[in-house]
């Protein structure tokens, strides 16, 4: 079998070509492993004909959509000599997702997300935590998240708040959990706790649903760029209210397993 790794923004992804009897769940959990397997947030499955994409989180459960995910599935199209046209539609759980590739080389696109779904539309949820309470926010943006607004990351791993809040939510299954915090109008920083993950370095869908909120309330203009360590994300409105995010990513492996993984 070969895997290959990608990371979008340090949200990294292990994928592999689609084949029958597969137990994918049993897969992820054992390939995105770091002691006995290769190390990822999760493994995609990548449909060829037609463009298809699914993604299994380290926990083998499966996940709707992802938007790192999808940036590191088009950069792995376009490796593979497997696209030629520029502006692609990929199926998703979460239904069918437009990609357009703007650079090669270094590789970025533009996703479009779609328009959010806001489950409760002025008030937010309050979650009571032994500290204090936190107002969060509910949304569905190709997936369930839930935002939180705050000064500071003090605290937030070592207190386990993203655990924490993700369980108590309006979601039967919980939630993402992403703590925005604004340096102005433009730039802001995402935490995020990710179900089936825990907390991850990147959220392509995640702080796609912080600009939304963030942009219900008032809180940025039309665009706002969301800074990691491994690069900027870059969100828009389009002219018909769908969310856009405009991102990068990079190959970090080929890897040939010497035999099949067997249970």
């Amino acid at each position: 079998m070969i895997v290959f790794k990608y990371h979008g923004c340090g949200n990294s992804f292990l994928i592999i070509n689609k084949e029958k009897d597969i137990d994918y769940p049993w897969l992820s959990k054992r390939l995105c492993n770091v002691i006995d397997g290769i190390g990822s947030d999760g493994l995609i499955v990548a449909g060829i004909n037609p463009l298809s994409m699914r993604i299994f989180n380290k926990d083998g459960s499966e996940a709707s959509m992802c938007g790192n995910g999808i940036r590191c599935f088009v950069h792995y199209l376009l490796d593979q000599g497997l696209i030629e046209e520029d502006f692609l539609k990929i199926y998703t759980l979460a239904g069918e997702i437009e990609v357009k590739v703007i650079s090669p080389n270094p590789f970025i696109c533009d996703v479009n997300l779609g328009k959010p779904k806001f489950r409760i539309e002025n008030e937010p949820t309050t979650v009571s935590t032994e500290d204090k309470p936190f107002d969060l926010y509910s949304i569905w943006l190709g997936t369930e998240h839930g935002v939180v607004f705050v000064d500071s990351f003090a605290l937030l791993e070592e207190k386990n708040l993203g655990s924490i809040i993700a369980q108590a939510t309006p979601f039967e299954t919980g939630t993402n959990v992403n703590f925005l915090l604004f340096l102005n109008s433009e730039n802001a920083l995402v935490k995020t706790y990710e179900r089936g993950v825990g907390w991850t370095p990147s959220c392509g869908t995640g702080a796609g649903a912080c600009f939304a909120i963030a942009q219900k309330f008032a809180k940025c203009q039309q665009f706002l760029r969301i800074l990691y360590p491994y690069g900027i994300l870059t969100y828009y409105v389009d002219s018909s209210d769908s969310i856009h995010l405009v991102g990068p990513s990079q190959k970090v492996a080929k890897i040939f397993l010497e035999k099949r993984i067997e249970k």
